[in-house]
């Protein structure tokens, strides 16, 4: 993948995981420019908190580096909130320092959620896709916004139950095990169709 005439490279989890220092992440991102890559950051949702309070340790002189930011979030919003944090967060925080900071924008995209079987506290099927709603309306607004990428999380994940590839309907799945599938009034292949429709869009709006 090239992107500007560069190859891309993505690199995941400042703010996220701490294990790599602020002066560590400056160096590898500085490292990878100046060998010709174009760099994306996947950083945390909040990351435009970190850079405006510009505390010590704070992932800020990092971010500033990156071709591109991707913050992830998956997870920080359900049906009922997506709205608020579309045309709060996205649209208006990110959208805003990403300009004045002249950084390439990626937006997250998700269908529903849940990762009970790693996390027996959380409550099973926690972040409902709602017959393929939820994915619709973020695919939707992360048109909407024109950024430079979209990223859907994920095409294969499945241990937190983010996957968008074919798997059964509900009415085929073994009933004594707890596993979440398709809709029984969907195609297997539904959100790969909504991705693919999606796409389709966003290759017209830039073109």
């Amino acid at each position: 993948m090239h992107h500007e005439g560069k190859p891309v490279i993505e690199i995941w989890g400042f703010g996220i995981v701490n294990e790599v220092t602020v002066d560590d992440g400056i160096a590898i991102v500085t490292a990878l420019k100046n060998a010709g890559w174009y760099v994306i950051l996947g950083v945390q949702q909040a990351w435009h908190a970190e850079l405006v309070q510009n505390q010590p340790g704070n992932y800020g002189p990092v971010y500033q580096l990156a071709d591109m930011i991707q913050p992830w979030t998956v997870g920080s919003y359900d049906i009922n909130g997506y709205q608020d944090f579309l045309n709060g967060r996205q649209a208006v925080e990110d959208a805003g320092a990403l300009h004045d900071l002249g950084i390439d924008s990626s937006i997250v995209v998700w269908p529903g959620g849940s990762s009970s079987n790693a996390n027996p506290n959380e409550q099973f099927d926690h972040f409902p896709r709602w017959n393929g709603t939820f994915y619709q309306m973020q695919l939707n607004g992360a048109v909407s916004l024109k950024p430079t990428f979209i990223f859907g999380a994920m095409f294969d994940e499945m241990n937190e139950g983010t996957s968008i590839f074919p798997v059964l309907r509900t009415s085929d799945l073994p009933t004594n095990q707890r596993f979440l599938g398709i809709d029984n009034d969907m195609p297997t292949d539904a959100y790969l169709t909504l991705a693919g429709n999606a796409a389709a869009q966003f290759a017209d709006i830039w073109s």
